[in-house]
């Protein structure tokens, strides 16, 4: 019998290597297969053809099926996945459920959970976890780095693995086998993406939309691709979620309090208290749900990422 494995988690790059490293080490006779499952017109027939799509030169198939747990299902299409979850072998395939961020009070995520025969959650990293990344991807791909330029990468990047992953990668082109010098990362490492992304955030809340998008496409002109941009925005918004919902339920005004409880730098916190109250709690859920769609369109849409994430922009 093959498995079932189950991977969800606000971190997207950390879950995607994940599942990179599942798939390397299958060796090969797999064929790689997805789904969909955040679409509209998804249907839980679609798992079951592509697990029993086996080909004559017996090829295994291994598919991974996209924001289950995360669909807003009827209720008659919710007790049909609960009991595809339920009876749910896989003699032929390996099969993968992907998710980004879940409820963990929805039913389909318990189910999961108790189905699968392996479970890993990935949310953000602290700067211990983010140093420990970022030395043993150095390692793997080559980057001389001593323990303090990890320290300050760390310090500078925060807990964003996508961000982490980009910088590596042009550090060590600049480098080019070289090790890295403390200017390096001075030099080439764009720290105040955070403070950009916090701008462009906080003009969306003033209602500013003209001067967001100037925000927005000065960091296309610069390189950044709309998938890492959307990844960026997403965090601001989720900090602000956290925020709102420490500050509804009763929570201590206090920055440092709040900050060690939510496991964010104080500082970031006290410049998200500045928008926090510029949104209502439901108001930010239908934002990061938008988000999420966002996410899907620019995977799968032939539409130009920056026009969709400029929409997403003009929307909010």
């Amino acid at each position: 019998m093959r498995m079932i494995y189950y991977f969800f988690g606000s971190d997207s790059y950390r879950i995607g290597e994940a599942i990179r490293e599942l798939v390397a080490g299958f060796g090969g006779g797999f064929e790689v297969s997805k789904v969909d499952g955040s679409k509209d017109k998804f249907h839980i027939n679609d798992i079951s053809k592509k697990i029993g799509s086996n080909d004559l030169f017996g090829s295994k198939q291994l598919v991974i099926v996209e924001g289950l747990s995360g669909k807003n299902t009827k209720l008659k299409d919710k007790e049909q996945v609960l009991k595809y979850i339920k009876d749910l072998k896989c003699d032929e395939s390996e099969l993968v459920f992907k998710d980004g961020q879940v409820d963990k009070r929805s039913v389909i995520y318990k189910a999961l959970k108790s189905k699968a025969d392996k479970v890993q959650e990935q949310e953000e990293m602290d700067s211990a976890q983010m140093e420990s990344w970022i030395r043993d991807r150095s390692k793997k791909i080559g980057l001389k780095i001593s323990q303090e330029n990890r320290k300050k990468l760390s310090a500078m990047i925060g807990g964003d693995s996508w961000q982490a992953f980009h910088e590596l990668e042009k550090l060590k082109n600049y480098t080019k086998g070289r090790e890295l010098e403390y200017g390096d990362i001075d030099l080439l490492v764009r720290a105040r993406l955070d403070d950009d992304i916090f701008l462009t955030v906080d003009m969306i809340a003033k209602g500013d939309k003209k001067r967001a998008l100037e925000l927005l496409r000065n960091q296309f002109s610069i390189g950044n691709e709309p998938l890492y941009l959307l990844a960026m925005i997403a965090r601001q918004f989720r900090i602000l979620i956290q925020i709102k919902g420490y500050s509804d339920g009763g929570g201590s005004g206090d920055n440092y309090a709040m900050a060690k409880k939510l496991g964010l730098h104080p500082f970031v916190v006290q410049k998200s208290m500045v928008m926090v109250n510029k949104f209502s709690s439901d108001d930010l859920r239908d934002i990061y749900k938008k988000i999420i769609d966002t996410d899907q369109k620019l995977k799968s849409s032939k539409v130009d990422g920056k026009i969709i994430l400029e929409r997403l922009v003009v929307w909010i």
